[in-house]
């Protein structure tokens, strides 16, 4: 018997056909057809649902279904790379619902694909989550007004990289994309400011995720314009990388207008083992008047002074 397979058509998939053929007399053989063999992105091929995104964010004008906000946050600083999350975020209500009467649930299918590209537009990343969710149709009202957010972990190193981003939304046939711009520090010892959308208690902390800390998992409010009708965000959670032997003096402060709303003192936890401080002030977003707010947080540490700030909207 001989297997031989030749290129047909070269477009992003390359197609290939299959002919099986046997060289003795009288057998019947069954073979399939062909198959697509997948490209690669970044040196690893691409799963079903990824090449889906992939096409999605390949399209010209770029689709954009419905809202979707994705970004990448930087943790700890190392000798060769930094520590990161990526977060995708899209509203519940957007995406496709269905039901499974018999069963009383509903579902939800969302593929999230992002490139990480560098200054030479060269993917030196890729990222995926391919998430189906179950859950009983008595909470589907809650659920709608709700945000499906995903993290996660990427390494890069110190440089200037911009994100091109898909989220798709299976059952729906529908997809956004974004494209972000990033910027990785080599060196710093204050993470990026997240603001928090919610934080949950977990059983099992997993202490290597820099989004978990002694209160629970922090999820992060993508949108830098919040509502006053919805609570607002519920503050801002960072992560303080220290060194040995400091004493660090950490201040927070909001401003609008150039005019000081609150400032204060940080009160710190206990350094996890890692010897970072992982730190949630909680702000009440939701009692200030509509207005650009910033959100400064500076730690003096010895002879050194780092300083982060982030601009929130409140409407």
């Amino acid at each position: 018997m001989r297997l031989r397979t030749r290129p047909h058509r070269p477009i992003m998939t390359a197609a290939r056909i299959i002919e099986v053929r046997s060289r003795r007399p009288g057998i019947h053989l069954q073979a399939r057809k062909g198959y697509f063999a997948l490209p690669l992105v970044a040196g690893t091929s691409l799963a079903p649902f990824e090449f889906d995104a992939l096409t999605a964010l390949n399209q010209q004008p770029a689709p954009h279904a419905f809202d979707f906000h994705a970004g990448v946050l930087t943790f700890r600083p190392g000798e060769r790379s930094t520590d990161c999350r990526a977060v995708f975020s899209v509203p519940s209500q957007a995406l496709h619902f269905t039901e499974d009467n018999k069963g009383k649930t509903f579902r939800i299918h969302v593929a999230y694909l992002a490139l990480v590209k560098n200054e030479q537009d060269q993917v030196v990343c890729k990222i995926s989550r391919d998430l189906v969710f179950q859950a009983p149709a008595e909470r589907r009202a809650e659920f709608e007004r709700g945000e499906v957010t995903v993290t996660l972990p990427l390494a890069l190193q110190p440089g200037r990289y911009h994100v091109e981003a898909v989220a798709k939304d299976v059952y729906g046939a529908a997809a956004s994309t974004r494209k972000v711009a990033l910027v990785v520090p080599s060196a710093g010892a204050l993470s990026d400011l997240v603001l928090v959308r919610s934080h949950q208690a977990v059983e099992e902390r997993d202490k290597t995720d820099p989004l978990e800390f002694a209160g629970g998992k922090i999820t992060p409010e993508m949108k830098s314009t919040i509502s006053r009708a919805s609570g607002g965000a519920e503050g801002v959670y960072f992560v303080l990388y220290p060194g040995a032997n400091a004493n660090p003096d950490v201040r927070i402060a909001v401003t609008h207008d150039g005019k000081v709303v609150t400032a204060g003192r940080v009160r710190l936890p206990a350094a996890e083992d890692d010897g970072s401080l992982r730190v949630w002030s909680g702000i009440t977003f939701g009692g200030f008047d509509p207005g650009v707010y910033e959100v400064t947080v500076t730690a003096v540490l010895g002879e050194k002074t780092t300083g982060r700030t982030i601009a929130v909207s409140v409407e």
